[in-house]
C-alpha cells in the first residue's frame, strides 16, 4: 500500500488529498491520513543529515499492478548519482 500511495501522490500534478487517496485505495480516512503523514514528512526530514556518515543514495522504485489495479510486485534499485 505504501508504494501505491507514493505513486498516486507523485503522478497527480496537484498532489493527492487524503480524502481522495482514501477513496482510491479503499481505506478509512484515519488510515489514509496515518499512512500519508510519514510519506509527506520524509522529503523534509531526508534533507537533513542526522549524524556522521549518514549518506543518502538515490533509488528507483517500481510497482506493477494486477488486472484489478492492485499492487502485485515492487522493486527498489539504487542508481548512480
Amino acid at each position: 500500500m505504501w508504494f501505491l500511495a507514493i505513486f498516486l501522490m507523485a503522478v497527480d500534478k496537484g498532489g493527492k488529498s487524503v480524502p481522495a487517496l482514501s477513496l482510491e485505495l479503499g481505506l478509512r480516512y484515519a488510515t489514509a491520513w496515518c499512512s500519508t503523514t510519514p510519506i509527506l514528512e520524509e522529503p523534509v526530514m531526508g534533507l537533513r543529515k542526522q549524524g556522521r556518515g549518514t549518506d543518502q543514495y538515490p533509488v528507483v522504485v517500481g510497482v506493477s499492478m494486477n488486472e484489478k489495479g492492485h499492487p502485485q510486485y515492487s522493486f527498489l534499485e539504487a542508481v548512480e548519482s
